[in-house]
């Protein structure tokens, strides 16, 4: 129980993290070959489109909440278009009936089917999002052993709490064989209580081909939905045995990645597999990877970067998970199967990297109380010693340029180095802004030949403190044409003899 509880728990990451199809809630009938169904829908929203596939036009119709039937000879008096469209490739036909304002209530309709089994879907815009699983610790469902039923149900992102979800079990036949209730409470087989993942267990004694019809009702919106579900005592295919390599990409000698390959247990078809591993440190860090592949001869493996690399502390690092999927359905999954060990400090790192802002300080030259500069140390560590240039901005809360600094020619050394970048008093104390700043357009490049990558050009390095009052600040001289007459000392704008520059806090 406690991994099917694991596995439902990976199932809502995926759906959390957009792996797993979140689909528009739907509600759909299956109509068997040459029978005729009537049954009942709700439409909470006005925008509604209907949808009957292997259906000739006259073989539908809809009762609206007011027991008015229509179809395709008066749908548009009741503001519905109504649409039928052959498929040239296959001959199946598809009915669409839409509205933008239909009423909200119940519906009924009655659907008529020929030869083919059809199809009868409601959907509408906007509606609560859903994903399903089933599925159980090796396998989709094996004869006599447990295996989940989940659905995961959002709505604009969020989990949709406090959902009414039954599930039924179907035979080839149509037969029930079980009915559940699905539940979000957090009491096994439910891992968490109130995340959107409604969960219960079922199992069925025999092989053979079944389904799941799930039955949806949250807040006005109401959901049917049916998935097929496999009963096959088949292995899923991983023997549990693994090799792992580093792989250094660049010839330095350095770990880019680490590749896991999977020895499978049975040969495979050329469907799409998804193949996922999880990797945990001795302080339970996990960090995850996952690969699809398409042809039987391509081997079942992924590849760890070196960035995911360097999230994992303290040794074994253990394969904790490895799960197999085909196309979209669960084949089963593995537990610590081994470990790996990888040094840290073998790990690739980039060749340059600029961590941030470390500190930032008025300067006083001259000791006159003013500050003539701001001096904003940051922090670059590269592995190529050398020397560099480099150039960035100074810029406000409202990324108005404030300042610059350019160097061009600086020594940087092996590993860590503080650079101090000067910006203009005369600059901060015209801005007329306080801060804090940030320091961004940071671009630096090697003044030598490298095979490394060390140039780089930095959007956003960091953010100073709030500089100190702006009266500290030193400010550009405002200067103004004043004109004197030769003979007077009175101003006058009208004087064009004698002209001279008064600068602020100069005498004219």
């Amino acid at each position: 129980m406690k991994k099917i509880i694991l596995l439902i728990g990976l199932m809502l990451a995926s759906a959390v993290t957009g792996a797993a199809p979140m689909l528009p809630l739907v509600q759909s009938f299956h109509i068997p070959s040459g029978s005729v169904v009537q049954d009942s829908f709700h439409v909470e929203n006005r925008s509604v489109n209907m949808m009957a596939v292997n259906v000739d036009s006259n073989g539908l119709t809809i009762l609206l909440p007011d027991g008015t039937a229509i179809d395709e000879s008066n749908s548009s008096s009741y503001a519905f278009t109504w649409t039928n469209s052959e498929n040239p490739s296959n001959g199946v036909n598809t009915v669409s009936v839409t509205s933008e304002d239909a009423p909200v209530g119940d519906y009924g309709f009655i659907v008529s089917s020929d030869s083919n089994a059809s199809v009868f879907s409601v959907t509408e815009t906007p509606s609560p999002s859903f994903s399903t699983f089933i599925g159980s610790e090796q396998s989709t469902a094996e004869p006599g052993r447990y295996f989940a039923i989940a659905m995961a149900l959002t709505n604009s992102g969020s989990p949709a709490l406090g959902a009414a979800i039954s599930a039924e079990i179907l035979d080839d036949d149509g037969l029930v064989l079980d009915t559940l209730q699905l539940a979000d409470d957090g009491t096994a087989p439910d891992s968490r209580q109130n995340d959107g993942v409604y969960t219960a267990v079922s199992s069925v004694a025999q092989e053979g081909k079944c389904s799941v019809r799930y039955v949806v009702e949250w807040s006005g919106h109401k959901g049917r939905v049916v998935k097929p579900l496999r009963v096959s005592s088949s292995t899923f295919g991983l023997s549990g045995e693994f090799d792992s390599e580093t792989v250094d990409d660049n010839g330095n000698g350095l770990v880019d990645s680490l590749k896991l390959t999977f020895i499978e247990s049975q040969e495979r078809d050329n469907a799409e597999h998804t193949i996922t591993a999880r990797l945990t440190d001795a302080d339970g860090q996990t960090i995850d990877a996952a690969r699809a592949v398409y042809s039987s001869n391509e081997p079942l493996s992924v590849e760890f970067s070196a960035e995911s690399l360097k999230k994992l502390g303290e040794h074994p690092w253990t394969i904790s998970f490895v799960g197999l999927m085909r196309i979209a359905e669960p084949l089963g999954y593995l537990t610590d199967i081994g470990t790996v060990s990888v040094d840290p400090s073998d790990i690739e790192s980039p060749a340059l990297t600029v961590t941030g802002v470390i500190n930032d300080r008025g300067v006083d030259e001259n000791d006159d109380g003013i500050f003539e500069k701001l001096e904003v140390s940051v922090e670059i560590i590269t592995r190529e010693a050398g020397y560099y240039g480099l150039s960035t901005d100074l810029r406000g809360s409202e990324d108005e340029l404030v300042s610059d600094d350019g160097k061009t020619s600086i020594y940087l050394s092996t590993g860590s180095n503080t650079v101090a970048l000067s910006f203009l008093g005369s600059d901060i104390g015209g801005a007329g802004a306080s801060g804090p700043f940030k320091v961004s357009n940071f671009l630096i490049y090697p003044n030598f030949n490298s095979r490394e990558e060390v140039a780089d050009l930095i959007d956003y390095v960091g953010d100073t403190r709030a500089i100190a009052a702006l009266s500290l600040w030193d400010v550009v001289p405002i200067c103004r044409l004043i004109k004197v007459d030769k003979h007077q000392s009175q101003k006058s704008s009208s004087f064009t003899e004698v002209g001279f520059l008064a600068c602020a806090g100069v005498a004219a």
